[in-house]
């Protein structure tokens, strides 16, 4: 996983683009979130794939994961996210997924 900083502001709050591959189908991959999280927004770095994103790191037949389809930004704003975990998982091999956190 890779990490830069932008300096494009949103109020107070500063961007962080993170990247997390999900080299293999049907495995969770966790991503903790900073503790000072105050949104984020996430996408397939592509615009063909789709992923499932959760807050539960539990069984992916589980249904405690929303599909983020292809083609799609999906955002939580204005929350406090902070110190949490959220958890990836695709059905194909080696989709990138790209975050945007707010903090």
């Amino acid at each position: 996983m890779s990490e830069g900083t932008l300096s494009v502001k949103k109020g107070t709050a500063t961007p962080t683009i993170m990247f997390k591959v999900c080299t293999m189908s049907v495995t969770v991959y966790n991503l903790p979130l900073p503790a000072d999280c105050q949104g984020l927004s996430v996408r397939a770095a592509d615009a063909t794939s789709t992923f499932n994103l959760g807050f539960v790191g539990t069984s992916v037949t589980l249904p405690t994961y929303i599909t983020i389809p292809a083609n799609t930004i999906y955002t939580i704003d204005s929350v406090t996210l902070g110190r949490k975990t959220i958890y990836l998982n695709s059905v194909v091999d080696g989709i990138t997924v790209q975050l945007m956190i707010w903090k």
